[in-house]
């Protein structure tokens, strides 16, 4: 078989593929959170624009009450996207 194509391209092609593979699977793994109506913090940080830790005590403090059940803390998905549009600058 013919190879018309230079080892070095061929190592770019290859990394650029695994590149394309690894951020489909992440945005996949990603949109499994829009689904979910109740998060736990680290879940509920993501989904509110991948927020710090500091930002999102920050906007617990502005509105967005965590849903505690015997020591088990999520937040509502619902409430972030109300707190987001409550806070969306409008033209």
């Amino acid at each position: 078989m013919l190879n018309i194509l230079s080892e070095e391209f061929q190592k770019k092609l290859v990394d650029s593929i695994i590149s394309i593979v690894e951020k489909a699977i992440e945005r996949i793994l990603e949109s499994k959170l829009t689904n979910e109506r109740y998060l736990r913090e680290e879940e509920a940080r993501k989904y509110a624009a991948k927020i710090s830790f500091t930002t999102f005590q920050r906007w617990q403090d502005e509105g967005i009450n965590p849903i505690v059940i015997k020591g088990v803390t999520c937040y509502d998905r619902q409430d972030i996207d109300e707190f987001m549009k409550k806070h969306k600058l409008s033209k």
